[in-house]
């Protein structure tokens, strides 16, 4: 079994991902990320939209669980919201059944 460079292990625990949250240098606010496709980001809250990767830092990196709960949550939403749609697919990627699972704090 080969084990990862110590650098290469701390480059992808800091991947960004949903959840965690980052400092949008043009505009300096700091978003919770919905999705990262690529080389852009989207946001949680309104009204959604689309940054380029590039220009976002990490700032505080979601837990596991936080992660999954902004997954169904977003899976859950109405209308066809396109983070809706990131988190249902990603969730039934991962063989979540989002629909039927109860939440983790209940």
């Amino acid at each position: 079994m080969s084990h990862l460079p110590a650098d290469t292990h701390r480059r992808l625990e800091a991947r960004i991902d949903t959840g965690d949250h980052v400092r949008h240098s043009p505009s300096d606010e700091e978003w919770v990320v919905a999705y990262v496709q690529g080389d852009r980001l989207a946001w949680c809250g309104w009204p959604s939209g689309l940054a380029a990767l590039a220009d976002c830092t990490l700032t505080r990196k979601a837990s596991p669980a936080e992660r999954l709960s902004l997954l169904r949550d977003m899976a859950a939403m109405n209308g066809s919201d396109h983070r809706a749609s990131y988190a249902r697919q990603q969730l039934a990627a991962e063989g979540i059944d989002w629909v039927h699972e109860s939440s983790p704090n209940g």
